[in-house]
């Protein structure tokens, strides 16, 4: 994800007139520490993977243990394979976890993606849900993060439901259209640093 694409959704936010978009839009100043530095699809996938139901804190600590040993994402790959039927996490990664980023190389194998069929969240779900252990929670943060695309509401994400009940009545603010991702990074952001949006 550029940050030249995040700074002009943001500026695009600020803009809006609303007065609790307002005061979100201050209280964060710059949505910059919540951007992925992935190289490729396989890398992104992982980490999102690794990412199911942990904490960003938790989360990154293994992926950074996994990329210190293994260094690339073709030998994570390559090792997820080869412990397919472990019966027991590895570095951190739960058994499941481990199909399951096996299963997404196995698919790749197979398939060979054309990345640039994707125009929107939905073709990333329709193609990618498919492979067992990639949910509608997982194409959604690609959707955001790798496909950047402008109005994904990952409506899977407790985070994401957790600040829309609270501050805009359990509705998604209809007047951000087209802005929907940068809304939902403006949430993580202010839950990952413990801010409060007072008011």
């Amino acid at each position: 994800m550029s940050i030249n694409i995040v700074d002009h959704w943001f500026n695009q936010l600020k803009i809006i007139n609303d007065p609790t978009i307002d005061r979100l839009v201050n209280l964060i100043g710059s949505p910059v520490t919540r951007l992925p530095a992935w190289n490729s699809i396989d890398d992104a996938v992982i980490s999102i993977i690794i990412s199911q139901m942990l904490s960003s804190k938790a989360a990154s600590s293994i992926i950074n243990r996994l990329y210190s040993f293994f260094l690339t994402s073709d030998s994570i790959l390559r090792w997820s394979i080869e412990n397919y039927n472990s019966k027991k996490s590895i570095h951190g990664v739960s058994t499941k976890k481990i199909k399951t980023i096996a299963n997404w190389a196995i698919s790749c194998e197979r398939k060979n993606y054309n990345l640039k069929e994707y125009n929107n969240s939905e073709d990333v779900k329709t193609t990618f849900k498919n492979i067992h252990g990639l949910g509608t929670w997982s194409c959604d943060m690609l959707s955001v993060f790798f496909f950047c695309f402008p109005n994904v509401i990952p409506t899977s994400d407790l985070n994401v439901n957790k600040m829309v009940n609270r501050y805009f009545e359990g509705r998604f603010p209809s007047h951000v259209n087209g802005l929907e991702t940068m809304l939902c990074i403006c949430f993580w952001e202010i839950i990952d640093r413990k801010l409060e949006l007072i008011g």
